[in-house]
């Protein structure tokens, strides 16, 4: 889907989210920006660099996502990571692979697609 708005928001390292009800609020990473926001290609592609969300109890690491077109949220929900065995359907789990960015940092990456049953 094209032009569709596509967010994110999740912990930081140490499993901290920017949240006036998070009792660790205080303890954030000042140097980390909790959110972000990505408008789709002409062929629905998008993405994010970030870091690996802290774990923080009950759930298992998660990032947040939700995709808007024209003003209407379309679909709410988390992305969790294969690593975490964290039992969550298949179309959720990312896969993380070692790679390299294109100054040569170490990084991992992953990819997933959010698929939308809507018409046109």
């Amino acid at each position: 889907i094209p032009n569709a708005i596509i967010e994110i928001w999740q912990t930081d390292a140490n499993g901290i989210y920017l949240h006036p009800n998070d009792p660790g609020t205080e303890q954030r990473d000042m140097n980390f920006q909790f959110y972000g926001e990505a408008v789709t290609d002409e062929n629905g592609a998008y993405g994010f660099r970030t870091i690996l969300p802290g774990e923080y109890e009950p759930r298992p690491r998660h990032i947040h996502f939700k995709v808007k077109l024209n003003g209407e949220e379309l679909i709410t929900s988390q992305f969790y990571f294969a690593s975490d065995n964290s039992r969550q359907p298949d179309p959720l789990i990312i896969t993380l692979t070692p790679g390299e960015d294109a100054a040569g940092n170490t990084i991992q990456t992953g990819q997933r697609d959010i698929i939308l049953d809507i018409e046109f």
